[in-house]
């Protein structure tokens, strides 16, 4: 294939015209745009089985731990995964532990039973629970733990929201269309199978009403109750709401 040439890629059952011939570009090229177009099985290039990775931005603060400062985390369950624990070094009152360092990448679970101010998140550790380390026995399953990690290190869990039918997500922005700013900080259910790059994330809230909303807007939150340190954290009953056809 010449460089410069157009040709079409596939990923995942779907198809896109890309100019570089440069496979690595061609990749970027067809996630980024999220346009397809019909073509023939002759002109069809091999990439992967794996689906498209969409480059959705960041929320404000999701980086430097701010994200949890919001007033609508309060009183909220919000699955985590724990990213840059080595950027902690550089702040004296959050060097991790150990035990934060190998923490990397996993997922966790946090309880916000009040709210974080700007300096909480500079000189405070919070606890993720459910991350899972390695037991010191040899053949021992994994065991979940309670560590203490510092907020700029604490990331909202999304990964796998395009496969999250049925599970419970809590709203952190306005919906697609830049509405519905009562929702912030509601809980939803994920109603359709798939992440659709044009078309966000379907989710059911616990009235019965109906809202699209792009990935980094929504966070995972695991459908159950636990008891915090000072208060309960109930489940959310879906099953009485109802599909509708109503939108906020």
């Amino acid at each position: 294939m010449n460089a410069g040439k157009s040709s079409l890629l596939y990923l995942n059952g779907r198809y896109g015209t890309v100019t570089d011939s440069s496979l690595f570009y061609r990749k970027i090229a067809l996630r980024i745009r999220c346009s397809f177009s019909p073509a023939t099985t002759a002109d069809i290039v091999p990439v992967s089985t794996s689906p498209p990775v969409v480059l959705w931005p960041l929320l404000p603060g999701e980086e430097d731990g701010e994200w949890l400062s919001a007033q609508h985390m309060v009183k909220k369950r919000v699955d985590v995964v724990i990213r840059d624990v080595a950027k902690l070094d550089n702040i004296d009152k959050l060097i991790p532990s150990i035990g934060a360092r190998a923490a990397e990448n996993r997922t966790g679970y946090i309880f916000l039973e009040r709210r974080y101010t700007h300096e909480d998140l500079r000189t405070l550790r919070i606890q993720v629970h459910g991350i899972e380390v390695a037991s010191k026995a040899k053949r021992k399953p994994k065991v979940p733990k309670v560590l203490k990690i510092g907020a700029p290190a604490i990331r909202p869990l999304r990964e796998d929201i395009k496969l999250a039918f049925g599970k419970r997500v809590l709203v952190l922005g306005l919906d697609w269309d830049g509405r519905c700013p009562e929702r912030i900080g509601k809980y939803a259910q994920v109603q359709i199978r798939g992440l659709d790059c044009e078309r966000g994330v379907s989710v059911m809230f616990e009235d019965g009403e109906l809202g699209r909303y792009a990935p980094h807007h929504l966070v995972l939150s695991e459908n159950k109750e636990h008891q915090g340190e000072y208060m309960k954290f109930h489940a959310t009953n879906f099953q009485n709401a109802g599909p509708s056809s109503r939108a906020c």
